[in-house]
């Protein structure tokens, strides 16, 4: 943990990149309270994504300062728009909403405590886990999230639309809003690559994610104490998320979505006007629901599809209530139609490529269903605090079914699509069901157990009740505190003990804490650190993406020519990765390496890290034991070795 102490100007950075623009422009817009500040990240990835997007077709660099004076001219407009608005039209459809009940002094100070113990729980378990700031996860899809963030801040380039696989000839469309925001914290000059990539997911695990489960709660409950316990609770307590998503994959850019989807959730309830408390002016709820949708589509579109679907439910719920009410029965149902069929056309158009998603069935019906009643998903240990909230939950909101049933709903349709994920052999019929999540279970288990975060709050809630109504009874003041504290030793305990150690554990296996480095060995860590001792800048770097050999963007400043596994080559880019070891022998070759700079290759050995035996590029093949005529080893650090090709110069 002292380590940590070191990255303490990437964690404040990457707080501020996270939440400085979003603030800023939503304060400008005239949002107040925890509204503001659950919203904060989600509308500052938009911002950072869309500005990332904006600036390159107009030949200007992606920097902290261009962020900034985008951050400044959005939040000028929103103020210039907002008292324009608010002067034409009455602020029945524009501005902020009624304030909700004051809590009292007490019922503050639980509030304030319930975030910070998610907050603080969450951080110190991700921060042992990593094990420290410069750990990376040992897992295949870090080749390109370390080299993704390390090219937009040396390039200046980050458009979603064409970041594609980091090189021109795979340009195309790549959800790169997390890896913007994080390229923002590597710009500051103050951390690694590492580093920034790890403080960026710190703070959506440790800030957003309680905040916006805070506000989601809030919405269904209303602002009471006992819900921000639960988010203390809760948050830090899923298995499943966010610790999975760090050590499965690893999944940054859905990690990051997934920690913006309560906020997304919760604001598309303020559009259909089903919350608990004073409801947001439908222009600004409809502005809003843009704005956070856009940051979290940036980070990964298949978020947005989960959040519609588990928002159905409060459609159809409005619906009713207004043909109940018989009250706007028209527009009603027209604005729910139009919400259902986009949400049925998102879902069938929002498709991945499938061929690099080679996930089958992995459960039979049984352990499925049991995987969806104890919440305990895949493998993992089951929870009994957490199944016991969960049924409190379902329990209260079959008895306040009229209010309550869309939560029932909302996690009856995400665990069908987590059996479906789980016992549907392959073909088309799990392709349509799942192929949005690229048919992995996985991914499908953490939108179950966020599914099911309305009715474990709402245990938690009616707990909480009737421990507060206990401590009335029996004289003791402040209710509010004492209850509080009875609920957090009755649920904390046993929830982290249980299976959010074991989701720790995961990470801390896959950040190498014992001892397994699949992707980087310490060794080869030291030669990349060489390379950019050696290796002039503006050079390219020839090396086998599956040991690793490609990451001298992220850990050296210097270009790979494959910086990922997957990619089109140009024709020369395929030559020169099948024949640059013939380069004393092969004209051809020496005239594609001085053409792009290549004279270095690494050889990081025959282990990859999908493990066995790598399928290494052929023209690094014959460097090892002895390089050819042509070839220079320059260092070598037990099985990583640099080389220069010293006949082209």
């Amino acid at each position: 943990m002292a380590g940590w102490l070191t990255a303490t100007p990437a964690l404040i950075v990457a707080t501020i990149v996270l939440f400085v623009p979003g603030l800023a422009i939503l304060a400008s817009s005239g949002v107040r309270g925890l509204r503001l500040w659950a919203l904060a990240a989600p509308v500052s990835v938009a911002l950072i994504g869309v500005t990332a997007i904006v600036l390159e077709p107009l030949g200007m660099r992606f920097t902290p300062l261009s962020a900034a004076l985008a951050t400044a001219i959005v939040a000028v407009i929103a103020f210039g728009a907002r008292r324009l608005l608010v002067r034409r039209w009455p602020r029945r459809t524009f501005g902020e909403a009624a304030s909700d009940p004051a809590p009292t002094r007490w019922g503050r100070v639980v509030m304030v405590l319930g975030l910070v113990l998610g907050a603080s729980v969450m951080a110190v378990r991700l921060m042992r886990a990593f094990g420290s700031p410069e750990a990376v996860a040992q897992l295949f899809d870090n080749i390109f999230h370390l080299n993704a963030i390390a090219i937009i801040a040396a390039t200046g380039h980050g458009s979603s639309l064409t970041i594609g696989n980091l090189t021109p000839a795979s340009a195309g469309f790549y959800p790169a809003g997390f890896h913007d925001a994080a390229a923002l914290v590597l710009a500051s000059g103050l951390s690694d690559t590492p580093a920034a990539l790890s403080a960026t997911a710190l703070v959506l695990c440790s800030v957003a994610w309680p905040l916006g489960l805070a506000y989601l709660g809030t919405r269904l409950f209303g602002t009471r104490p006992m819900v921000f316990v639960a988010v203390g609770v809760l948050a830090p307590g899923l298995t499943a998320f966010p610790y999975r998503m760090l050590s499965f994959g690893v999944l940054y850019s859905f990690l990051a979505a997934l920690t913006l989807l309560p906020a997304l959730w919760a604001v598309l309830l303020e559009l259909f006007g089903t919350t608990r408390t004073p409801p947001l002016p439908i222009l600004s709820a409809a502005s809003l629901t843009a704005a956070v949708a856009v940051g979290v589509g940036l980070c990964h579109p298949s978020v947005i599809v989960a959040t519609l679907l588990l928002a159905a439910p409060w459609a159809i719920a409005r619906w009713i209530r207004a043909l109940r009410d018989r009250t706007d029965v028209g527009i009603i149902t027209a604005l729910v139609a139009v919400y259902l069929v986009g949400t049925v056309v998102v879902f069938l158009k929002a498709r991945p490529q499938l061929t690099a998603a080679p996930w089958d069935a992995s459960q039979s019906w049984k352990q499925a269903a049991r995987s969806v009643a104890l919440l305990s998903p895949t493998t993992m240990t089951t929870s009994w605090a957490l199944v016991g909230l969960l049924a409190v939950g379902a329990v209260a909101a079959v008895v306040t079914w009229r209010r309550s049933w869309p939560m029932l709903a909302a996690y009856v349709v995400m665990a069908g699509f987590y059996v479906a994920a789980a016992t549907v052999p392959a073909g088309p019929i799990r392709d349509f069901l799942v192929g949005v999540w690229y048919r992995d279970t996985e991914r499908l288990t953490a939108l179950l157990m966020i599914a099911a975060v309305p009715l474990l709050i709402g245990g938690a809630v009616v707990v909480g009740d009737g421990v507060a109504a206990l401590v009335r009874r029996l004289g003791r003041e402040p209710v509010p505190l004492i209850a509080a504290a009875v609920v957090v030793t009755l649920l904390a305990i046993p929830v982290q003990l249980s299976g959010a150690r074991e989701g720790a554990s995961w990470v801390a296996v896959a950040f190498g804490q014992t001892g397994s480095t699949a992707l980087l060995s310490p060794d080869e860590r030291v030669v990349l650190a060489r390379v950019a001792e050696i290796v002039p800048a503006g050079d390219v770097v020839v090396g086998d993406p599956i040991t690793g050999a490609s990451l001298t963007p992220a850990f050296s400043g210097r270009m790979a020519l494959a910086p990922h596994v997957f990619g089109t080559r140009t024709p020369d880019e395929q030559y020169l990765l099948d024949h640059w070891d013939e380069a004393g022998t092969n004209p051809e070759v020496c005239r594609i390496i001085r053409e792009k700079k290549a004279y270095w290759a690494l050889e990081f050995g025959r282990k990859g890290v999908l493990g066995g035996t790598a399928d290494r590029i052929s023209g690094a093949d014959a460097l090892t034991p002895k390089p050819p005529v042509g070839i220079t080893l320059v260092t070598r650090v037990g099985e990583a070795a640099l080389f220069e090709a010293t006949a082209c110069r």
